[in-house]
């Protein structure tokens, strides 16, 4: 690295971040790739694991048994958040009548081997799972049964994409087979949670396969397995050999996910689910090996990676919404798991998580979507339903935890239940018709609005800053860009993520700025996502956003360079959207200011609408045809339609309608603007002065402009 690269580093990042690069570069990589390698070797050497398990007990092997049982008993009795499984099964029997039915036939279908639900690509096996289908290759491709330091998990010429794989062995829908026993008392669904586990167990030898690449996976499964287990009780249907077995392959899991830990001194989501599983493994289990030896230090691990990685607002300092939801699931799980064992959570954790709610809630629209900013792979971090896309319940759930008022639209949640939470949902207050929410680090303005018109609008312009030691690799090169939603139907997009695997220019695809309802300058990202799969260039840090509200409008504003490093040439983007919700209507005023001469392409993504090119405008409709919104833009663009990529569902690569408004040989400054409002209206600018809009019915609305930055909106009074 520069010398002057690496002190403008440290200063950003602090000494203490420098020092932990500097530490893991010399002795903490080492010591993690000497694990890795030690694991593998297991697995070339086939050594089973139930003869080191009874060494890490200090017991004998005719000795194991016995303690095997008192540690499944710890298990039973502490594993689990709910103290009482048999009394939530039954006043969910009594109240939420068709989450039982959902449960149980989710059950029926994981016993018949039908994953076709779990992930796109996943088939049904009819019987028997098949742990390392490839999938997003031919059918009959399988990731192959070899020693860890031979798997090539995700390049051109790997076997399929490996996240949905994964996805299978995470387990975390075995603890619906323990709540299917719970509902309906018939042993079969336990007894396929027993032939479940004995398959897997035999299928995936320790130390072989893609199922112990990473310690994150360890942990995922391991969590879900202390749930099951502890859910079932004294009905499991199992041998005493069984019992050892499974123990001796959670303890595995528990100090594989140690030892190989993510340890990167630049964390992500990896880091903290793997820690957050690790400490209740160890709540759940405190006299096993692990815990006795290294439990404080877990906890306190955990605990202050939290507050790593999080803004004291609660954004997430990674930059993707799917990935803080993923990561809250987590928390939340695990702080109920704490607070039902009467154990400490430090209060500066649980605020915390508090802040870390409200974003979510923020960025929840009241059909339960979200807009997919950054990168998502639909990952859950805990699951205790039976559908894996709702995750309205994962949220309301952790908003009585954390004393965060929920979304308008909850209702009382199966996960709270099970968590041991109050299970009724507190009168919410009614959000106001422009609710607002600034997240000025991460780089985030969101607004709710209700009333005649329900609006949730997001603009991402991104960080004014970064989060020290908290990576950004699942950044995209968006900003300044949005997501608009109305009366349930998403507007303006973001494309998502289709999937990790596979050849790389379909992975950066998602990530570029041409995917994004943005500013595109001569063509080129705003930084770097093409030359890694799993990396970007550090962003150029935008200006903080602000947000100006008067009466039945908003301005949101961001500043940001468009320039990567390497161009000659600095470009700085502003751009102002003024946000009409009552109309509903979003004015788009973008500035380019800079030298020379450029090409400038403004990009709109379009979701669930129909695209009509007319002479002066697109308008946009429903697949009845009727009109939704027209689309004005103000300068001599050559407006496009083009075929742009999006994933509505992580493993789903598609494609959909955007506007494309190119403007070449464009001398700076520039401005230029794009209105989106209720069909039929026309418009009116006095340069840089005002922007007047005539609705249908002759109505008219003036937007006052200082040197093109709107000022203000007057509404002008109809007969």
């Amino acid at each position: 690295m520069n010398p002057l690269v690496a002190l403008h580093r440290i200063r950003e990042d602090g000494f203490r971040i420098a020092w932990e690069r500097m530490r893991y570069r010399f002795r903490g990589r080492t010591r993690r790739l000497e694990a890795l390698r030690t694991i593998a070797q297991q697995g070339r050497d086939g050594t089973p694991i139930e003869p080191a398990f009874a060494r890490a007990l200090g017991v004998r092997e005719d000795e194991l048994a016995q303690r095997v049982a008192e540690l499944d008993a710890e298990l039973c009795a502490r594993g689990m958040a709910g103290s009482d499984g048999g009394a939530i099964a039954q006043g969910l029997r009594e109240s939420m009548p068709d989450v039982v039915t959902g449960v149980v036939a989710r059950a029926d279908a994981i016993a018949a081997g039908d994953m076709r639900w779990l992930a796109p690509g996943l088939p049904d096996f009819q019987g028997n799972i098949d742990w390392h289908v490839a999938v997003g290759g031919a059918r009959d491709n399988r990731w192959p049964i070899v020693p860890i330091d031979q798997i090539q998990e995700a390049d051109e010429e790997s076997p399929g994409d490996i996240r949905r794989t994964w996805e299978l062995s995470r387990h975390q829908y075995l603890p619906l087979l323990s709540m299917a026993w719970l509902f309906t008392g018939e042993t079969r669904h336990l007894t396929a949670l027993v032939d479940i586990w004995r398959a897997w167990m035999e299928a995936n030898p320790f130390g072989k396969g893609i199922h112990w690449l990473h310690a994150q996976e360890a942990a995922l499964r391991m969590k879900a397995w202390i749930w099951a287990r502890g859910l079932a009780g004294a009905a499991m249907p199992w041998t005493p050999t069984d019992e050892i077995r499974f123990h001796a392959n959670l303890w595995a899991h528990a100090e594989h996910a140690w030892n190989t830990r993510s340890a990167s001194p630049d964390r992500n989501n990896h880091a903290l689910t793997e820690l957050l599983a690790l400490d209740s493994y160890c709540a759940a289990m405190p006299s096993a090996p692990l815990a006795k030896r290294s439990g404080q230090a877990i906890h306190g691990a955990a605990s202050e990676e939290i507050l790593r990685q999080f803004w004291e607002n609660g954004a997430p300092g990674e930059g993707s919404v799917g990935y803080h939801l993923f990561t809250l699931e987590s928390a939340t799980e695990w702080c109920a798991h704490r607070d039902a064992l009467d154990l400490p959570t430090s209060p500066s954790v649980k605020q915390r998580l508090s802040a870390m709610t409200e974003f979510a809630v923020a960025m929840m629209r009241s059909d339960g979507s979200w807009p997919r900013i950054g990168d998502v792979d639909d990952g859950r971090g805990f699951l205790l339903q039976h559908d894996p896309g709702d995750r309205m319940g994962a949220v309301t759930a952790a908003c009585l935890l954390f004393e965060v008022d929920p979304p308008p639209e909850s209702a009382d949640c199966a996960e709270s239940s099970w968590l041991g939470i109050e299970a009724s949902v507190p009168a919410s207050v009614e959000p106001s018709r422009n609710a607002q929410q600034h997240f000025v680090e991460a780089g985030f303005s969101i607004e709710r609005s209700s009333g005649e018109h329900a609006c949730h609008l997001v603009v991402s312009a991104g960080p004014s800053a970064f989060r020290p030691g908290v990576s950004l690799a699942h950044m995209h090169a968006d900003g300044p860009s949005m997501t608009w939603w109305i009366d349930g139907r998403p507007i303006l997009i973001d494309p998502g993520t289709g999937m990790y695997g596979g050849p790389l220019s379909r992975r950066t695809l998602f990530r570029q700025t041409a995917a994004h309802s943005t500013i595109e300058v001569d063509g080129a990202d705003r930084f770097d996502v093409t030359s890694s799969r799993f990396g970007v260039e550090r962003p150029p840090a935008a200006a903080p956003m602000t947000i100006t509200s008067g009466s039945g409008w908003s301005l949101h504003e961001s500043n940001v360079s468009a320039a990567r490093s390497g161009q000659a040439a600095e470009v700085m983007l502003t751009r102002w959207v003024v946000h009409l919700p009552s109309l509903p209507a979003l004015l788009i005023i973008d500035r380019a200011r800079g030298a020379g001469t450029h090409t400038i392409r403004r990009h709109l993504h379009l979701g669930d609408t129909h695209l009509e090119l007319q002479k002066d405008r697109a308008v946009l409709r429903d697949s009845e045809g009727v009109s939704l919104l027209d689309v004005h833009a103000r300068s001599p663009a050559s407006l496009q339609r083009k075929s742009s990529p999006r994933s509505p569902r992580y493993g789903i690569v598609d494609t959909g309608d955007s506007l494309c408004f190119e403007e070449e040989d464009v001398a700076l400054p520039w401005v230029g603007a794009i209105l989106l409002g209720p069909p039929g209206f026309t418009w009116n600018w006095v340069n840089g002065e005002r922007c007047s809009l005539a609705l249908e019915g002759g109505r008219m609305i003036h937007i006052h402009l200082q040197d093109w930055r709107p000022i203000a909106v007057e509404w002008e009074a109809t007969d």
